[in-house]
């Protein structure tokens, strides 16, 4: 039999399962005396650390390589346990035009040069260096295209985002990569990423 204010909407009850890794029945089955939960911890970024995300970027002029498309490319590896999100994805064009491209698929493969640094990160209480892989094609070796996602066309001396609003927010979980393709071969590609990351819940993972 049905209860009174019955939610039938699982999805909602869902957020809060996994949320709070809660076992067993519903937790919120009804309406009215059965929901309080109001869920908003977050409030200023200088205190994201207390949800264990952190924060890195950096910006890398990548030099163009004859007869190759220029590109940048940060990947998750598949046993990170790692949940990042992309929140600024900023490309310029600055000796000439361009039209670079946001692309994303599943993948294991860096490009030729790697690189790390721990000036990465932005909050000293912290993790130092990201878990990301970052790398770009640099030493003139083939960048495999991607999934194209998203297009920008920029004149030259200016700048596009790939990332306008919070909800354009891009997740990265583990086994992924993210790369950022220019359109003109053999032209310098200058990239700034910013993202932020934490460890993935065990009720996360499945």
């Amino acid at each position: 039999m049905a209860g009174y204010n019955e939610i039938g909407v699982a999805r909602y009850n869902r957020v809060f399962q996994k949320l709070f890794q809660m076992k067993g029945g519903a937790p919120v089955p009804t309406l009215g005396g059965d929901i309080q939960p109001g869920f908003q911890v977050f409030n200023g970024a200088e205190n994201r650390y207390l949800e264990t995300w952190q924060r890195f970027s950096y910006f890398e002029t990548v030099p163009g390589v004859a007869a190759q498309f220029t590109t940048s490319r940060l990947r998750n590896p598949v046993g990170s346990n790692l949940i990042a999100v992309m929140e600024r994805i900023v490309v310029a064009a600055i000796a000439a035009a361009d039209q670079p491209a946001l692309q994303g698929q599943a993948s294991t493969a860096d490009l030729a040069i790697v690189a790390h640094s721990p000036a990465e990160r932005w909050d000293p209480r912290g993790s130092n260096a990201s878990a990301l892989i970052r790398s770009n094609n640099t030493a003139g070796s083939p960048a495999v295209a991607f999934f194209n996602k998203m297009l920008v066309a920029m004149p030259v001396n200016s700048t596009a985002d790939f990332i306008i609003d919070s909800i354009h927010e891009i997740p990265l979980l583990p086994g992924d990569a993210i790369q950022v393709q220019g359109n003109v071969l053999a032209q310098n590609l200058n990239v700034s990423w910013m993202w932020r990351e934490r460890f993935l819940e065990e009720s996360e993972r499945s």
